[in-house]
């Protein structure tokens, strides 16, 4: 694990459904060490670039970075960042991003089906704004199991699992809400989607709801 940690090897192939590693050096490009400070605040960017806008608890949470050093890496990139309202209060955001905030829309269609422990799941503190409180332990279950989501609009609005064999894939969904004709056909497309990545036929597919809304 420390050899991980430092970066002297990393995952490779699996081999007979077993992991391996491999020397970084041997198998990823070169590159160049900085500063702590620097890592940091590339870091910094990076996340909020992803998850934005967070909150510095936020950053704490996802990187593991404790809260006294979080302050300090915050108030060194204040000037690059931007404090705006949200509806779970104030949040900041890359002040270069500000702007492809406020004139992003939502596509047509913005379901998809997220796999398990999707990063998008993983970035905040407070989960309200993608689970619904009463649904939270359908999609958070215990000992850090995180269920693939069914994702509409940037919210969660079911689980679902699948199944492969050979030649077959079998779909399970789990709906919070009784599904709408247009976000089942939505739903259908991924599936077939996801069956095309598994390299399985439309007749192969197979879908199946269960209408636990409780």
């Amino acid at each position: 694990r420390m050899a991980l940690i430092e970066g002297l090897i990393c995952y490779g192939p699996e081999r007979d459904k077993k992991s391996t590693f491999v020397l970084t050096e041997q198998w990823l490009p070169p590159f160049r060490a900085v500063a702590e400070c620097d890592a940091q605040r590339i870091v910094l960017q990076r996340y909020l670039r992803a998850f934005g806008p967070a909150t510095p608890a936020d950053f704490g949470k996802w990187s593991g970075i404790p809260a006294k050093a979080v302050r300090k890496i915050w108030a060194a990139a204040e000037g690059g960042l931007c404090e705006i309202a949200t509806e779970q209060g104030a949040a900041w955001l890359l002040r270069e991003d500000v702007d492809q905030l406020a004139e992003s829309v939502f596509a047509p269609k913005t379901l998809r089906l997220l796999p398990h422990f999707d990063p998008f799941l993983l970035g905040h503190v407070d989960k309200n704004q993608v689970v619904a409180a009463t649904h939270y332990k359908r999609v958070y279950r215990a000992a850090g199991w995180i269920a693939p989501v069914i994702l509409h609009r940037g919210e969660a609005i079911g689980t679902w699992s699948h199944k492969k064999s050979r030649r077959a894939l079998t779909v399970t969904l789990e709906p919070f809400d009784t599904l709408s004709s247009r976000l089942h056909s939505e739903i259908e497309a991924e599936i077939k989607s996801l069956g095309r990545f598994l390299d399985v036929s439309v007749d192969g597919i197979a879908i199946e709801i269960v209408n636990n809304t409780k």
